[in-house]
């Protein structure tokens, strides 16, 4: 017989600051049309909610959300007078639904910095963090988290430092 606890994976969703308040105040994400993405989320997956790279502002996590559900946009309906995306610089193709599970007031210092841009702290380039949406591996995801949950612990409930935990292993 198997385990009763399933394995969630951890994705990052990078938001642009442009974006942010919809994203935000909906608990919504977008893929556009011209991207790829090589996998879908389940249900009860953990997003790290990071505020994509821009110049001049800060970057990082600023909240982590539960997947709820996706759903195709229409093609008729995904730029145009009345998009179903709210943001408009793109053609999005897929709209994403989550729950908060913790909101930062300023976002997770990931430690990117100098020409190379190479997180010491994380062990990755900042390359790794292309594209709008990207699935952590084990490694990755835990060693994320476990930063995210010393540098965070203020700002994230019990409940949710248990359930992180969990994830990660």
């Amino acid at each position: 017989m198997g385990s009763p606890f399933v394995r969630m994976s951890v994705y990052i969703i990078n938001i642009s600051p442009e974006n942010w308040s919809s994203c935000d105040k909906g608990k919504i994400f977008g893929i556009p049309e011209s991207e790829t993405v090589w996998y879908r989320l389940d249900s009860g997956d953990i997003t790290l909610a990071r505020l994509a790279l821009t110049q001049n502002k800060p970057c990082g996590c600023v909240g982590v959300w539960e997947f709820l559900r996706d759903e195709e946009v229409p093609v008729d309906r995904r730029v145009g007078p009345n998009p179903v995306i709210p943001w408009s610089d793109n053609a999005y193709r897929l709209k994403q639904y989550f729950t908060e599970l913790a909101k930062f007031d300023s976002p997770f210092d990931e430690g990117f910095g100098g020409r190379r841009r190479f997180s010491e702290k994380l062990g990755w380039q900042a390359q790794r963090l292309r594209g709008s949406i990207l699935r952590l591996t084990k490694v990755e995801a835990g060693r994320y988290v476990r930063l995210l949950l010393k540098e965070k612990a203020t700002e994230i409930s019990l409940a949710v430092t248990e359930r992180l935990k969990s994830v990660v292993g």
